[in-house]
């Protein structure tokens, strides 16, 4: 651990907002790690209001060893802080912080407030407060990976989704090489299963920041994948947790339809600066059968209307699209079509 003069061989971030139901399940996620190197969980509370601080307070002063006579919390200038190990693991820290302001909605960073921890970590990690761990050597099996194969920039592995939707990865880029399964096919990656290398994401030009994407893992993959290969396991080792208002997942489909668009704009925006050829007829019809089927899973006729009229303009109307198109318009096509989408999960 002396190279670089790392403190800790992975720091995993954990930011959650109103996640008070579900927290509990990611700490123990993180508890339940064996491992044979220091690592340091960051867990930050953006000001949540459902009674989230509480649960963490409560777990900090059950699970956590402090020495004698030490402050449990301490008050910062922007909330308020404990660092302890776990009880009976003292090779596994945690940064419990507790936001005074929610700083999603001022569009400011949490990071600085745990670089002090991050960035004496060899590798990092990611798992959102409704997200967990299922497996006890997730971070154990990818350092071990990524410890033995200096080329590969990141490895991830395989997961499960609470509403049984998940599909499991079929491709698979054998040499390492994810660009053009993330531009041609829409491969994508895991967030919650992700570990890369710290000098690796210091070394990225991050062009992400200050665009306002809703989504900040994607243009991330795509970053890092030009700097290396990247490892698929094919080993489940998380849940990911399906909300109706979590960042991805939304019950207004205009909202849905807008974060579609912004990982539209995401794709065309790195296969302009790699200098990538999109197929932009199969590609953009894809786009509009996702949009016409939002407009179907959410009743609105509206959207269904206008999607299907600007696809068909373009000539970008697949079969697929079309039949989205009359679920959404007719009833009875709709109740058909729901059927057969049951029948077929």
């Amino acid at each position: 651990m002396e190279e670089n003069n790392y403190k800790y061989m992975v720091c995993t971030r954990c930011m959650t907002y109103n996640h008070a139901p579900y927290i509990e399940d990611a700490l123990r996620g993180f508890a339940m790690q064996e491992t044979t190197f220091p690592v340091v969980y960051a867990v930050i509370d953006d000001a949540s209001t459902d009674g989230e601080p509480e649960v963490l307070r409560k777990w900090v002063d059950e699970n956590l060893e402090f020495e004698n006579g030490a402050s449990v919390w301490q008050d910062m200038p922007y909330g308020q802080l404990s660092v302890a190990p776990l009880k009976g693991k003292p090779l596994s820290l945690f940064v419990m912080l507790l936001l005074n302001e929610n700083h999603y909605r001022m569009r400011k960073s949490k990071i600085p407030y745990i670089e002090e921890w991050q960035n004496r970590a060899k590798y990092l990690a990611s798992c959102e407060g409704d997200d967990y761990w299922i497996v006890s050597n997730k971070l154990q099996m990818q350092v071990d990976f990524l410890e033995n194969h200096p080329d590969y920039v990141l490895c991830h592995t395989d997961f499960e989704a609470t509403s049984k939707r998940h599909t499991h990865y079929k491709e698979k880029f054998e040499d390492g090489n994810y660009i053009p399964g993330m531009f041609y096919f829409g491969f994508m990656i895991g967030t919650l299963t992700v570990m890369y290398r710290a000098e690796t994401y210091k070394e990225i030009p991050k062009y992400y920041i200050g665009k306002g994407w809703p989504m900040g893992d994607k243009p991330l993959w795509y970053e890092l994948a030009r700097f290396g290969k990247i490892k698929y396991l094919p080993i489940v080792t998380a849940m990911y947790r399906i909300l109706p208002t979590s960042a991805s997942h939304f019950n207004d489909a205009e909202k849905q339809i807008r974060f579609k668009e912004a990982g539209l704009e995401i794709t065309r925006f790195y296969a302009d600066k790699y200098g990538i050829v999109l197929k932009n007829e199969g590609f953009t019809s894809a786009f509009y059968t996702s949009l016409l089927m939002y407009a179907f899973k959410f009743n609105s006729k509206e959207l269904a209307e206008k999607y299907y009229h600007e696809a068909k303009s373009k000539k970008l109307l697949s079969l697929e699209g079309t039949l989205y198109f009359y679920a959404a318009k007719y009833q009875f096509v709709g109740k058909v079509v729901r059927l057969i989408i049951t029948k077929l999960r």
